[in-house]
């Protein structure tokens, strides 16, 4: 045998010699319970805190769309109620409008009477007469909507519901500062005031000083 065929021979037989190398995944995830490799398709399997937290980030996700859609339902609710709301206040404030001008009519219809019995030979007190009806029932039908006239005379002066056209002197010191003359009445609707009160205010002149007299004298 050549040395050449001698040498290739013992390397044949050395490398039949030399056990196979085997890589093992030490990992815990990687095996099983039983040691087996649980890995599917060459996929490592993910350890089990890192399943319970992507279960809890689908849960959380879940909760989160359930929110938004309930939030986003809401909001669709209340601008629903918001329009609604408009909608019926617009339509009480224009019943309202109209009840007015309806209670308005039959005043018109007796000032008519009240001119026509003028124009037909009335006397002065049976115009006097009817036009002093109509007033009153003006007045009713402002009372119907809550709406009631104030005449503050003797009252102290409120520039929140009356308007001073004028100061004038009172030898009282009691009417200082009070309404000693009405000269338009106010009108109210509750707490507000729909017209102030035009009124004459007191002024009681300031007493004399003492001091002067006493040295005068």
């Amino acid at each position: 045998m050549k040395p050449e065929d001698q040498t290739k021979t013992e390397s044949i037989e050395e490398n039949e010699n030399v056990k196979p190398f085997v890589i093992k995944d030490k990992r815990y995830w990687a095996d099983g319970e039983d040691g087996s490799d649980d890995s599917t398709d060459g996929q490592e399997r993910k350890p089990k805190y890192v399943e319970e937290l992507e279960e809890r980030l689908k849960k959380a996700e879940s909760q989160v769309a359930d929110f938004r859609k309930a939030h986003t339902e809401s909001a669709a609710e209340f601008e629903k109620a918001k329009a609604r709301l408009r909608r019926n206040t617009q339509e009480e404030v224009e019943r309202a409008r109209l009840q007015v001008a309806s209670s308005l009519f039959e005043l018109t219809d007796n000032l008519d009477r009240v001119i026509e019995g003028t124009k037909s030979g009335g006397s002065l007190e049976s115009l006097i007469e009817g036009v002093s009806m109509v007033r009153g029932q003006f007045f009713e039908a402002l009372t119907k909507f809550g709406v009631t006239q104030f005449s503050p005379i003797g009252e102290p002066f409120d520039p929140t519901e009356h308007e001073a056209v004028a100061m004038v002197p009172v030898a009282e010191p009691t009417q200082h500062k009070c309404v000693v003359d009405v000269h338009q009445p106010g009108f109210r609707a509750g707490d507000v005031i729909l017209r102030p009160a035009t009124v004459l205010v007191g002024q009681c002149p300031p007493e004399p000083n003492r001091e002067s007299d006493t040295e005068n004298g």
